[in-house]
């Protein structure tokens, strides 16, 4: 092992040793107040399942079109691109967009 990558994982060594220190040395509010923040930041459901419904309808006929050639070029992979992600955003229902703009359309649970 060369000198300069013994510094270089000597100092991610040292990285890691300052977040588990910070980790370990937060008071209970601190910690209270990052796990508030954890559950507040991972993804919520926010798609019903019309929607959800809608947008695989929607990815099957992009991912048609560009399986049959009537999309091709920069165009075809942009489609292709855009179906995949109405595809994985349904699967998981979870939509980052509606976060942005503050849309629902998962029904409430009473």
């Amino acid at each position: 092992m060369s000198y300069a990558t013994y510094l270089d994982y000597s100092t991610l060594v040292k990285a890691k040793i300052y977040q588990l220190d910070l980790l370990f040395n937060m008071s209970t509010k601190d910690c209270q107040h990052y796990r508030n923040l954890l559950k507040t930041s991972v993804m919520k459901k926010n798609m019903g399942t019309t929607d959800k419904f809608i947008r695989y309808i929607i990815a099957a006929v992009l991912l048609i079109a560009f399986f049959t050639g009537a999309v091709t070029g920069a165009l075809g992979y942009i489609v292709l691109a855009v179906a995949g992600i109405f595809i994985l955003t349904s699967f998981v229902s979870f939509c980052p967009l509606y976060t942005l703009i503050g849309a629902n359309t998962c029904k409430i649970k009473k």
